[in-house]
């Protein structure tokens, strides 16, 4: 299974024409790179309802407030993808607010700890050794099981981040 990356910057998807092209698709799960938010601390919500409207959008956008978690899914986002230096003491509240959240797969304390408070889906360039119900792969081939393949994904804009 694959499904498209759509890379956001500059309040607009950079590497589609348009949302009608990724219908024609026959994506019905979209994962929505927000590269302002890395960039220029700057979420692109509006962007995110108006994907939502025919997306299931995972949201990658590393949150590291509860307000910009929640924000996010109030906006549309079906899972947010947090990241792996989320500070420890933060993950149980993040936990508690939503159980939609993927964690950027690096081994650390904080991987860890998500895997033991029940956190089963991934973002990753290599295999997870965790008990896992989806893996959003990025790379060429993914293992087998639960792993999708994410399809266009911008890595040398995000290389520094994942």
């Amino acid at each position: 299974m694959e499904i498209p990356s759509a890379l956001i910057s500059d309040g607009e998807v950079r590497n589609y024409n348009s949302v009608q092209e990724l219908l024609l698709s026959g994506a019905e799960e979209i994962m929505a790179v927000d590269l302002d938010a890395f960039t220029k601390n700057r979420l692109n919500l509006k962007v995110y309802e108006h994907l939502a409207k025919y997306f299931d959008v995972i949201v990658l956008n590393f949150p590291t407030r509860i307000s910009d978690m929640i924000d996010t899914i109030i906006s549309g986002a079906s899972a947010v993808v947090i990241p792996d230096y989320l500070p420890l003491k933060k993950l149980p509240e993040f936990m508690e607010y939503s159980s939609d959240l993927i964690m950027n797969y690096k081994m650390s304390e904080t991987v860890i700890q998500f895997s033991k408070l029940g956190g089963t889906r991934y973002l990753s360039k290599r295999e997870v050794p965790f008990t896992v119900t989806a893996v959003y792969y990025i790379g060429a081939f993914p293992p087998s099981g639960p792993y999708i393949k994410l399809k266009d994904f911008p890595e040398d804009a995000m290389a520094q981040y994942i």
